[in-house]
């Protein structure tokens, strides 16, 4: 017997991120790649991860990198993948040490490439928790 009350756990988690929880904001994206509560949606999983890795959560941006690397939700992006590997990594996050190596060490991205990012890499500076939040609307699809 399944016990979760997902649609309301999603709302609630929704509100949390509202408030600036950085947590929530990733459980949001967690949910929405794997379709708790409501039909799978990539691209707003992105989104959530997206708003966590940008506040400096290290599991976000690994989930993050992953979605580039799959093209799913957002378009199909080696560079990208490397940065929030590489941010999340940084962090000693294992998921990200592992993308990260990979793609360094994959032959898929050119020296010009890795230090292109590198170099942007360098330049992150993360959004504080609180900073404005503009939330993604709720996905349309209702399991």
């Amino acid at each position: 017997t399944n016990y979760l009350n997902h649609p309301e756990a999603v709302r609630l988690l929704r509100r949390a991120a509202a408030h600036g929880s950085v947590q929530a904001m990733n459980d949001l994206g967690v949910a929405y790649e794997h379709g708790f509560g409501m039909w799978a949606d990539f691209k707003q999983a992105a989104q959530w991860y997206h708003a966590a890795a940008e506040r400096w959560d290290a599991l976000a941006q690994a989930s993050l990198g992953e979605l580039y690397l799959d093209g799913r939700g957002v378009r199909f992006d080696f560079k990208q993948a490397y940065k929030w590997f590489k941010l999340s990594a940084d962090q000693g996050n294992a998921r990200g040490a592992i993308g990260y190596a990979n793609l360094k060490g994959g032959h898929l991205l050119t020296p010009q490439q890795m230090a292109e990012v590198d170099h942007e890499v360098s330049q992150f500076h993360p959004l504080p928790p609180q900073s404005k939040l503009d939330l993604p609307p709720d996905s349309p699809g209702r399991q």
